[in-house]
């Protein structure tokens, strides 16, 4: 069933969805809206300075197939400012529709210039397409941003979107790539500085992939990674397969590699597909820790950043808990120059008074299966199994 009928007669024609794409005219809240073929989506969304692989095909589609997104393009005035892929189920037992919004949308066109001033407006917009015309419950999880947060959330506010309980460990955080190697180096702490140094003479070698083989080495690590800390893995790791063999190139992750004696000790999956590159899976040997194998992997990542002229940020992500040592870590690396910022809680509206009912329930639901899930997983291995992002 069609979630709106609206479309604008400038859409490129690639970008033109299949015989049930809706095609009357009208606008929502001064956006023309038109939903995006498939086929032609992850192109559009490489053309957007905030796009994330949560916003892509090429990540969702494996994870959750393709019957149950929604892809959106909103135009003003001719113009692609905006886009949102959401993913749409009933809650159970209704026809309710209940639908997430990872990461998005994405407003930072490569075409046009920022415009914060927008936001309500397309918040506004993003819930009469997919919660008010369809009286069902919404969630938009909003990414942090180093310069929008605070902006972002306001404006969801505006739009009627309601704050839930923040994270226990909210804190993100950013490497400034602005100046470049060297204006990284010197913002780096003094501790940070001095593993730096101490890895650089360890004999360690990093290589980087973006093959099925480097894949294959990566996971080989995660998998003794787990095994040996018992993580709670709730992450999407699943995808990365995928996404290394049939990403188009602005979107495929790459893989880096750090080595000793030509074993490999530490590895990670880093997303280059914006103007921020995201750390988005790391893994290590017992071996890597005494060689701060950490440190030389990550410099390894500042370098091949700070030569890409179109990358502002490095997201290192957060921690799981409050009292991680991935907190020093990280804010390290950061240093004077970086930005911490807090992750947004997730947001939450409903079209109905039904599915306000029936949307917080079905929250409230899943949370207790993953506290008794998170429960049981602490009893087998104690509270030292923490959960892997």
């Amino acid at each position: 069933m069609a979630y709106f009928d609206v479309s604008v007669d400038s859409v490129p024609d690639d970008f033109l969805g299949s015989e049930e794409t809706p095609t009357g005219r009208g606008s929502v809240e001064g956006f023309q809206v038109r939903e995006v073929a498939d086929n032609a989506w992850d192109t559009l969304a490489a053309g957007f300075r905030d796009v994330v692989l949560e916003q892509t095909d090429c990540f969702n589609v494996p994870r959750w197939g393709s019957e149950c997104l929604k892809r959106l393009a909103f135009y003003e005035n001719g113009a692609l400012v905006a886009a949102v892929s959401a993913r749409t189920l009933s809650i159970p037992g209704t026809m309710v529709p209940f639908t997430v919004v990872r990461w998005g949308p994405m407003w930072r066109s490569v075409e046009t210039e920022d415009c914060p001033d927008r936001l309500p407006r397309l918040y506004r917009a993003v819930r009469q397409v997919l919660a008010d015309q369809q009286a069902g419950f919404l969630i938009l999880f909003p990414h942090s941003d180093p310069a929008h947060s605070a902006g972002v959330e306001q404006a969801l506010h505006q739009a009627g979107f309601r704050a839930q309980k923040p994270s226990t460990a909210p804190e993100r955080y950013f490497v400034s790539l602005e100046g470049g190697q060297e204006a990284v180096k010197a913002s780096l702490s003094q501790k940070w500085r001095y593993n730096l140094k101490k890895a650089l003479k360890n004999g360690l070698t990093v290589d980087w992939e973006t093959t099925s083989g480097g894949l294959s080495t990566f996971y080989d690590l995660y998998e003794q990674m787990v095994e040996r800390k018992h993580f709670w893995d709730q992450s999407p790791i699943d995808t990365l397969e995928t996404l290394i063999t049939r990403a188009s190139t602005p979107l495929r992750p790459e893989i880096v590699l750090v080595r000793k004696d030509g074993e490999p000790v530490a590895g990670a999956v880093i997303d280059m597909s914006g103007e921020r590159a995201i750390y988005l899976f790391g893994a290590s040997s017992r071996a890597a820790l005494p060689l701060r194998a950490g440190y030389l992997m990550q410099w390894a990542v500042i370098e091949r950043l700070t030569a890409m002229p179109q990358m502002r940020w490095y997201d290192l992500g957060g921690a799981d808990s409050a009292g991680s040592s991935l907190h020093q870590f990280k804010r390290g690396l950061a240093g004077k120059n970086g930005v911490i910022s807090d992750q947004p809680p997730m947001y939450v509206y409903a079209g109905s008074p039904l599915a306000f009912v029936l949307g917080h329930g079905a929250l409230a639901a899943r949370s207790a299966k993953q506290a008794l899930a998170h429960g049981l997983h602490t009893l087998r291995y104690g509270s030292d199994g923490k959960t892997t992002r």
